[in-house]
């Protein structure tokens, strides 16, 4: 499955244009790597100060940050969403489903 993970990643790279190796890294980091079932990690979702989108497809929960990738200062801007001190945080469950969860 880490193979079928790591292939896809690489080919949304790929097709979306993404040649920065850092924030491809900073893409991988915050995905990290596929863990856990779909319903143990919306079972941890705080309903009172999170809220999450799904997809089947991890590559779509990536799409949703696709008009960072071609800007200046992407790295900057997908750290400062998707990094420590950001809101969002991402999933890949092991069946490479995508979760964004977003605290507000």
């Amino acid at each position: 499955m880490k193979k079928n993970y790591e292939e896809r990643l690489l080919q949304y790279f790929e097709e979306n244009n993404i040649r920065d190796k850092k924030l491809q890294e900073a893409i991988k980091t915050r995905l990290g790597y596929p863990t856990g079932k779909l319903d143990k990690i919306l079972n941890d979702i705080d309903e009172n100060t999170q809220v999450y989108i799904y997809d089947v497809n991890f590559e779509s929960i990536l799409d949703l940050y696709s008009n960072l990738y071609c800007m200046e200062k992407a790295l900057e801007m997908f750290n400062g969403i998707c990094g420590y001190f950001g809101t969002d945080t991402l999933f890949v469950t092991e069946d490479l489903e995508g979760i964004l969860v977003t605290t507000h």
